[in-house]
């Protein structure tokens, strides 16, 4: 199985969903990153156990410089800008972005990209083609 789409952007909406959840995470807490596959799609989801999100904020969680409590935040220097950001990279993508939380309890933030089934003799090729770009 290969996911074919730009892992520059892939890596930067995992950084900023992973940074994310460790801004709201206790001391000793883990971030957990799990991959499953769905069909032809591929899911990446990560779960913190932290504060989670108020139910009123969460319609507006991928608006620019939204930010739950810019107190969490404001020693990690927070713009509020990383959820829009994730949001327009998997718009282009052509993937989506989505999440369930509770507050007091913690979030899980997911994205899923469509995959493409390649032969073995066609993987070299694709990743020679990953690699040009």
């Amino acid at each position: 199985m290969i996911t074919i789409n730009d892992s520059a952007r892939v890596t930067q909406v995992l950084n900023n969903l992973t940074s994310n959840a460790a801004k709201f995470i206790s001391t000793g807490d883990l971030v957990e990153v799990r991959l499953t596959r769905i069909s032809d799609k591929v899911r990446i989801e990560v779960t913190d156990h932290g504060i989670g999100i108020p139910v009123a904020l969460q319609p507006d969680i991928f608006t620019p410089f939204r930010q739950i409590d810019p107190r969490t935040t404001s020693a990690n220097k927070s713009s509020g800008l990383g959820l829009s950001i994730t949001k327009q990279l998997m718009d282009l993508l052509g993937g989506q972005v989505g999440f369930s939380s509770v507050e007091g309890e913690g979030s899980v933030f997911w994205i899923e990209l469509a995959t493409v089934f390649l032969k073995r003799s066609e993987c070299a090729i694709s990743d020679l083609l990953s690699r040009a770009h």
